[in-house]
C-alpha cells in the first residue's frame, strides 16, 4: 500500500471519528469497514483463549462490538488507537458477559464439557479464569484507571507499540482535556 493512501486513509478515519463523536449515525457503517480487519485481528485475540464450542466466532464478536460501540452517545474519540482500544475492552465485555450467563444458567451451567479424545483441548480458557481476569480489571480500574489501560492495550492490542501510545501519558493526557 502507498503511503499517501495510508494517510488519506488515516485522514478518512480521523474525519469519521469526529463525526461519530458529534453524533452523526452513518459514520460508524462508513468506519467499520475501514478498520474491520483491525476489529477481527482483536476479535481473533481475544476468541483464541476461548473454549472450543463457544457460541460466538471472531465475526459475532465483532458485530457484538460494533452494538455496544454505536450505543455510545457522544463518545470523544481521539484517534484510531483509543477507538480500538475501545473495541477492545467491549469485545473483553461480551465474552465476559456470556461467561457470567453460561456459568448462571440452570443445570450444569457451571460444569465444563470434556471432549472423549485424548488430552485436553489446545489453549482452552475455562470460565472462571475469565471471570478473575475481569474481577482483577475492575479492581485495579478502581485504583489506576491509566493502568488498567495499559493491561488491556497489551494483553489486547496488536502490539506492545500501541500499548505505549495508548493510553496517553499523564501530560499528554492533561494536554488533550485543553
Amino acid at each position: 500500500m502507498r503511503a499517501g493512501t495510508t494517510v488519506e486513509r488515516d485522514g478518512e478515519v480521523t474525519r469519521l471519528l469526529a463525526e461519530l463523536g458529534r453524533g452523526g449515525t452513518d459514520a460508524a457503517d462508513r468506519l467499520v469497514p475501514i478498520l474491520y480487519d483491525e476489529l477481527r485481528q482483536i476479535a481473533r485475540r481475544h476468541m483464541r483463549g476461548e473454549r472450543s464450542d463457544h457460541t460466538l466466532d471472531t465475526t459475532a464478536l465483532v458485530h457484538e462490538a460494533y452494538v455496544k460501540l454505536v450505543g455510545l452517545d457522544r463518545m470523544q474519540w481521539l484517534n484510531r488507537a483509543h477507538f480500538l482500544a475501545v473495541a477492545a475492552q467491549a469485545m473483553r465485555r461480551v465474552l465476559v458477559d456470556y461467561a457470567v450467563g453460561r456459568r448462571t444458567q440452570k443445570r450444569g451451567g457451571a460444569q465444563q464439557r470434556v471432549p472423549l479424545e485424548d488430552g485436553p483441548p489446545a489453549r482452552e480458557q475455562p470460565i472462571e479464569i475469565l471471570l478473575a481476569l475481569d474481577a482483577a480489571l475492575r479492581g485495579l480500574e478502581a485504583v489506576d484507571g491509566r493502568l488498567t489501560r495499559v493491561v488491556e492495550c497489551r494483553r489486547c492490542s496488536r502490539s506492545a507499540a500501541n500499548a505505549r501510545r495508548w493510553p496517553p501519558s499523564r501530560k499528554r493526557h492533561a494536554s488533550m482535556r485543553h
